[in-house]
């Protein structure tokens, strides 16, 4: 589709990096889910929960290159008008695309491991904690904020993430957070997106956001791909791997499918936001994930009992990640209200 063919509508939304932001937090929500059902449902190994992370790291990598070709021949160019096709690119594109891909390798795998042990609304609220990084990089290093308009929005959506990934609350002063959740996301996963979305960044800035992205997940595939090879040779567990690869991988492809061309779609939507203003500011409406997160897993529970093994259950700790929610979306409006207008 030609920009002058584009609705008016979309014309808006691309021109504005919130607009932009927000469908990437739609499409961040709806595979974080879907992923929490996979490694619940489809992808599941209970002799050897490491192994079947493995398993999704490799198979993943594989589809989501071929998803990533076909988001990119329907919507590139729709979503970035400058667009010409896949292109090698220049030496720097690839630098930071190789490092940004390697780094989010790590985290990904950190993230599946919370996926296979906490509910899908908790990983998607504490994996909003990495915009605390965010901001300490943009305000301390990069000094594309300043620290005194930026920490009001940025304390709502870290405290709304906090209250958003609680599991258990017996009342007001006795609560529970995952420690998992904590350790494998809040600590690991989301140090390591933070350090990777500000290669994105600085890689993006001069670049073409749609060959970025692809680049970007190219490098992590065969990150991912070869990590998880030598691994699996060096505990002896390679057969097992490949014997369990394809034991899942016909009954598990439209959701993996499914999952990719949500998480490709929303890389590359981040990635030509991030072009327009600082990282942290896209990263807080990314946060947003968890306005769709909560209901979303709500929701499927209530269809499908046990969809996502055991989720919270009781009123109080619902109530207060809708109030944790609510915080998010209230600091990204916030930031959106600080943002000069034609930077929206």
């Amino acid at each position: 589709m030609k920009e002058s063919e584009d609705p008016a509508w979309w014309k808006k939304i691309r021109n504005s990096w919130a607009g932009l932001a927000i469908l990437a937090a739609l499409c961040n929500a709806l595979f974080g889910v879907n992923d929490t059902y996979i490694m619940h449902q489809k992808i599941v190994y209970h002799d050897n929960s490491q192994l079947a992370i493995m398993v999704y790291l490799m198979y993943g990598s594989v589809v989501g290159l071929l998803m990533y070709l076909v988001v990119i021949g329907l919507l590139g160019k729709t979503i970035y008008p400058k667009f010409t096709g896949l292109k090698l690119a220049d030496r720097r594109l690839h630098l930071y695309a190789f490092i940004a891909g390697l780094v989010s390798t790590v985290a990904t795998a950190y993230n599946l491991l919370a996926n296979q042990n906490c509910d899908p609304s908790l990983v998607v609220s504490l994996s909003n904690i990495s915009v605390l990084y965010l901001v300490l990089y943009d305000t301390a290093i990069s000094h594309q904020e300043r620290f005194r308009l930026i920490i009001a929005p940025a304390l709502l959506v870290i405290l709304g993430s906090f209250l958003a990934s609680l599991v258990q609350v017996t009342s007001w002063r006795t609560f529970q957070v995952s420690v998992i959740g904590l350790v494998a996301l809040v600590v690991i996963k989301c140090g390591l997106s933070a350090g990777a979305k500000i290669f994105q960044k600085v890689g993006v800035t001069n670049a073409d956001p749609v060959n970025f992205a692809f680049w970007r997940f190219f490098y992590l595939a065969m990150g991912a791909l070869v990590t998880v090879s030598l691994y699996a040779l060096y505990m002896g567990q390679l057969r097992e791997l490949l014997a369990l690869f394809i034991q899942v991988a016909l009954a598990s492809l439209p959701w993996v499918a499914a999952t990719m061309l949500l998480a490709n779609l929303g890389n590359i939507l981040e990635l030509t936001a991030q072009k327009k203003v600082s990282v942290s500011r896209v990263s807080m409406v990314l946060s947003g994930q968890v306005l769709f997160g909560v209901p979303l897993t709500l929701a499927a529970t209530a269809l499908w009992p046990g969809i996502f093994g055991e989720i919270p259950i009781g009123w109080l700790v619902w109530l207060l990640r809708g109030i944790g929610a609510i915080m998010i979306f209230g600091g990204c409006f916030l930031l959106h209200r600080l943002t000069p207008a034609d930077e929206r």
